[in-house]
């Protein structure tokens, strides 16, 4: 009996060492990468954040003033104006990439639809609209999701085309969040502020994704 728990813990020392090697080898091949990911992402949102703190023109340190800079926030027309030229973009531009999306992804995942729910629907007296209503609509529903979460994303970071032929005119009409917050930092050297503006874009960004995703999953079925 003592020599089958001596050999019971001999192996579960030696499964131990093997999955402790493991790991070792395993965060070995993925720690350069995560190292870069953390660079290249969390040490500059530190930074921005810091940043916004201050009244810095990217070439002076700056001086710490606080919340100043959010502060000032309400006060700014441009800002307004920026939001406002967004949401219209958003507006404009997310029923045209999901009416693009339909092309592709809307139907492989029609094509994922089980026949047998649509039949068990067919059989219970559900017409064309009530299988699409509830059966065809709810599966599809994940990419539509998808879809608004990447459009989302695209018109927050919308840039490279005001930067390349309007550069925010006439008159500012064309003024989107992203290119504002480059001519603060670029082009009026208020660093600052413009981190401010960064930060305000992302959370408003963050709680536009997360009432995307909150919905989707509020509705999901299951089949």
């Amino acid at each position: 009996m003592a020599t089958t728990l001596d050999e019971a813990a001999i192996a579960r020392d030696a499964n131990r060492r093997i999955r402790r090697s493991g790991n070792i080898a395993g965060w070995a091949f993925a720690g350069p990468s995560v190292v870069i990911v953390l660079g290249l992402s969390f040490i500059p949102m530190i930074w921005a954040a810091y940043l916004s703190l201050t009244d810095s023109n990217l070439v002076s340190p700056g001086h710490f003033i606080g919340f100043a800079n959010y502060a000032a926030l309400a006060k700014d027309p441009l800002l307004r104006q920026a939001f406002t030229n967004t949401f219209l973009l958003a507006v404009m531009y997310l029923p045209i990439g999901l009416a693009a999306g339909l092309i592709v992804n809307y139907l492989a995942a029609l094509q994922d639809i089980p026949q047998e729910v649509l039949e068990a629907a067919s059989i219970d007296g559900a017409g064309r609209w009530a299988k699409f209503w509830h059966v065809t609509l709810p599966t599809v529903r994940p990419v539509t999701i998808f879809l608004l979460v990447w459009g989302l994303i695209d018109v927050f970071q919308f840039f490279d085309l005001v930067y390349t032929t309007t550069r925010g005119g006439p008159l500012n009409s064309t003024l989107t969040l992203v290119y504002y917050i480059w001519e603060l930092a670029f082009n009026f050297f208020t660093a600052g502020y413009g981190a401010a503006v960064a930060y305000v874009l992302f959370f408003t960004s963050l709680i536009a994704i997360i009432a995307v995703l909150a919905y989707g999953r509020r509705r999901r079925i299951t089949l």
